[in-house]
């Protein structure tokens, strides 16, 4: 019921920006780069985005200080979403150099509280295992049992890319994961 409820405020919203949308016809303002550097200036970035990039930043900053090579990061996959109780949580997939010289692959899962307006902070995070920090993938792990959810029809060009689909948090508390694309969030970090 909720994912049919965010699927029609999804599609409510799409209809309202392009029934209201700026034509924009005579605008010949583009900066030397060309159109494509003009259109990334344009995109404005969704709260739940926002939220992805200050946990990727958490998340960096923590394993930059802890990895025996930080240059070895590579992120895999960014999936978060938003809780009932409307703080956010996410899961940051990344290989790196173990001190053996091989690749580890491993899980990091942060909770983030606020908004754009007022800032972000980081709730609790660390890897789910013996050591007790599993809290934060639990409630992951809740969150993601509800599903994937993908806005408009997935692998098409109706699909919306969640990074810059703006609908209040509060829509999308408690319906489940989105997964970013990783590309935009490490962009903006």
């Amino acid at each position: 019921m909720k994912k049919l409820l965010a699927l029609m405020l999804a599609a409510a919203l799409a209809l309202s920006l392009v029934a209201c949308g700026g034509g924009g016809v005579g605008d010949t303002n583009t900066p030397s780069g060309g159109e494509d550097a003009s259109q990334e200036e344009d995109v404005q970035l969704s709260e739940l985005a926002l939220a992805a990039i200050f946990a990727t930043r958490q998340a960096k900053e923590y394993l930059d200080d802890n990895l025996k090579n930080p240059q070895s990061l590579v992120i895999n996959s960014i999936k978060g979403g938003v809780r009932e109780d409307l703080n956010y949580i996410f899961e940051i997939d990344y290989n790196a150099e173990n001190s053996f010289g091989g690749s580890v692959r491993d899980q990091m899962y942060i909770g983030v509280a606020g908004n754009s307006s007022d800032g972000y902070a980081r709730l609790n995070f660390g890897s789910d295992g013996p050591e007790g920090k599993g809290y934060t993938a639990r409630f992951y792990n809740e969150l993601a049992s509800l599903g994937e959810v993908v806005f408009g029809e997935p692998g098409t060009e109706e699909e919306e890319a969640i990074e810059t689909l703006l609908i209040n948090p509060e829509d999308l508390a408690g319906i489940g994961i989105f997964d970013f694309n990783v590309d935009i969030i490490l962009e903006n970090v």
